[in-house]
């Protein structure tokens, strides 16, 4: 089933302005900051959040038509269209086998039929023998197993991931996201996932979208819009400093504060704009004074504002600075740094990708913790 969505929608001072494509069978993950409209759009798919304008079809029949002549929304319980989010929202006085078996028939399946296909979607989700207990008999990743398990039973034409592994441990979240792959594949079922968690994009994924102030920012494959990212919010989910700078006549890229940058890709011509990504994990900080030199390209000086958890250490945020630096703890602890540490910080070249520059950048600082 293929989903064609363009969609306007006008919540008081924030306007959705957007468009879908998503292919049958397809996974597309659709990212951002909070408040740049992920929720909304998917509101506007299931038909619980009035559209202002435009129209949403999935393998051309009409779910929403908003435009001058016509306005027809079905309504979301006839839209096929099925919504999983991150709590499990299971009946607590029906059974595990019961709540996957309402949306069958609610779809006007009989009862003993819907309660078979409960039972084998159950034993499909890892959860046979679990059919008679209760959502408060059932730990947080088995009621969400449940959850999908119901959704897919019901066989929507087009299903709406909204974080779905948020609430969960590490441990849980990675069974549901390979229980997902498996059966999102062996379904072919159309699927958009709003998620901040770039594992679920890994695993999950066809496609990439970003949204931005309620508008597409970028769109494709997951290795294009995060390995070579084009705002800050992108960057920071894939682990990446973004600098927005000018190709020099040295065939280098000068930055803000004055940084100078040599790396790799497909550098844009001298004087033109360009952008300048590498992980933060690649940024080495050391005392001031010792090597690299802060006069040459990649290498330059500055003062740690803060000082955060990150995963696998620390992250060190520079004053008045967009590069972020992720460190083991125990270089923050050989070195004693904290707040107003002065510091010499390097990149090495290879870690450094340069690309045209098409957009505006956003400053990186202003996404920093998105990822977290």
């Amino acid at each position: 089933m293929t989903l064609s969505a363009e969609v306007v929608v006008r919540r008081g001072d924030f306007v959705l302005d957007a468009g879908l494509v998503v292919g049958a069978g397809e996974v597309l993950a659709l990212l951002g900051p909070n408040g740049s409209g992920k929720s909304t759009f998917l509101g506007a798919l299931a038909g619980l959040v009035p559209v202002t304008a435009g129209s949403v079809s999935v393998n051309e029949r009409a779910l929403t038509r908003m435009s001058a002549g016509e306005r027809m929304s079905v309504p979301p319980h006839a839209r096929r269209v099925g919504l999983l989010g991150q709590e499990p929202l299971l009946f607590p006085h029906l059974s595990a086998m019961h709540n996957v078996a309402f949306g069958v028939r609610a779809g006007h399946g009989r009862r003993v039929a819907a309660d078979r296909l409960a039972e084998q979607w159950l034993a499909d989700v890892g959860l046979a023998g679990f059919e008679e207990r209760r959502p408060a008999e059932l730990s947080g990743g088995q009621q969400q197993r449940v959850a999908i398990a119901r959704a897919l039973a019901a066989e929507p034409d087009l299903l709406l991931l909204d974080e779905p592994m948020a609430s969960l441990d590490v441990e849980a979240a990675s069974s549901i996201r390979t229980l997902l792959r498996e059966r999102l594949s062996s379904t072919r079922t159309t699927t958009v996932l709003v998620t901040h968690d770039v594992v679920d994009v890994v695993v999950l994924a066809d496609r990439v979208v970003t949204l931005e102030r309620g508008r597409i920012a970028d769109s494709g494959s997951a290795s294009d819009v995060l390995g070579r990212p084009v705002n800050g919010f992108a960057a920071s989910l894939a682990g990446l400093n973004l600098l927005a700078g000018r190709v020099t006549g040295r065939g280098l890229v000068a930055v803000a504060n004055g940084h100078i940058f040599a790396g790799s890709g497909d550098l844009p011509p001298v004087g033109s704009e360009a952008w300048v990504a590498f992980p933060r994990s690649a940024v080495t900080v050391r005392e001031p004074g010792a090597e690299p030199n802060p006069a040459v390209e990649n290498s330059w000086v500055g003062t740690v504002a803060a000082l955060e958890p990150a995963a696998g250490g620390i992250r060190i945020v520079l004053a008045g600075d967009e590069v972020i630096a992720e460190v083991p703890s125990s270089q923050v602890l050989a070195r004693r740094l904290g707040s107003g540490s002065a510091v010499s910080l390097h990149v090495e070249p290879e870690f450094v990708t340069v690309y045209p520059r098409h957009g505006q950048a956003q400053d990186a600082t202003d996404w920093k913790r998105a990822s977290d």
